[in-house]
């Protein structure tokens, strides 16, 4: 008997074959400004993207998504400011959400996974720089997984809206039991939201294994971080790993 690590890729028209990855490392590149300038109070449309050390405008070979990165070697190419590794991390991830979200659907759930993979990206991202998910992404993961359902899959509805209030509920109490032992809050509220988003796109088979990964995840963040040593009040972006445990459950689900 042999087992299958991986499901055997659903045929694909060329053009798409190109497209969908390409897209997915150009979103990549949108969603680390978005987070940057997020975490920074700036505004998403101006100025246009430029460096941070010299204020240069970036021009096409700078923008081009992972190669605009390695051809300037990491660094601005008039001042040596060295540009932030979450572009091409965050490149690198859309065009892998891409990939993967070929190699898994097809059709209108080509299009819902996607929507889904670049949503959670989103989040990570933004998690990452600094512990904060806005609510119009989180409401949106919300609302779209919902959405998707009904549209895709019109009779797991019920089961995936309790799955949103189920999974967001687990979160907000094990965030009150925390706050009422420790008198501090250990978990934010956007972390409750984001899995109730996750609920409402997956469904409640699939909330325990997400949380365990995401547990395990932070855990290892935090080892590594402290050297072996982790504190109590050190602070790990639990936002991201719940997206990163998401889809790849998403992607690796029969």
């Amino acid at each position: 008997m042999t087992i299958a690590l991986l499901p055997a890729p659903l045929p694909v028209a060329m053009p798409l074959l190109v497209a969908v990855p390409l897209l997915g490392a150009v979103m990549g590149s949108f969603l680390a400004t978005a987070a940057l300038r997020g975490a920074y109070g700036e505004s998403l449309l101006h100025p246009p993207s430029h460096c941070r050390g010299c204020g240069r405008r970036l021009n096409a070979i700078d923008l081009l998504p992972i190669l605009g990165y390695a051809l300037r070697r990491g660094r601005c190419t008039d001042c040596g400011t060295p540009i932030p590794a979450l572009f091409p991390l965050a490149e690198t991830a859309g065009l892998l959400i891409g990939l993967s979200t070929l190699w898994q659907f097809a059709g209108a759930d080509l299009l819902a996974a996607l929507l889904f993979g670049l949503l959670l990206l989103a989040i990570a991202l933004r998690d990452s720089r600094d512990f904060t998910i806005p609510d119009i992404l989180s409401y949106g993961l919300i609302l779209s997984g919902l959405g998707a359902t009904a549209w895709l899959k019109p009779a797991l509805l019920p089961e995936h809206a309790l799955a949103a209030l189920l999974g967001g509920g687990l979160l907000a109490l094990l965030a009150w039991g925390y706050k009422r032992l420790r008198g501090r809050d250990g978990m934010g509220w956007g972390d409750v939201k984001l899995l109730a988003g996750i609920g409402a796109w997956m469904g409640l088979h699939s909330l325990p294994m997400v949380v365990l990964l995401a547990a395990l995840g932070g855990i290892a963040q935090a080892v590594w971080q402290s050297r072996g040593k982790p504190q109590a009040t050190m602070m790990i972006p639990l936002g991201s790993w719940l997206g990163i445990a998401a889809w790849l459950l998403y992607v690796g689900q029969p």
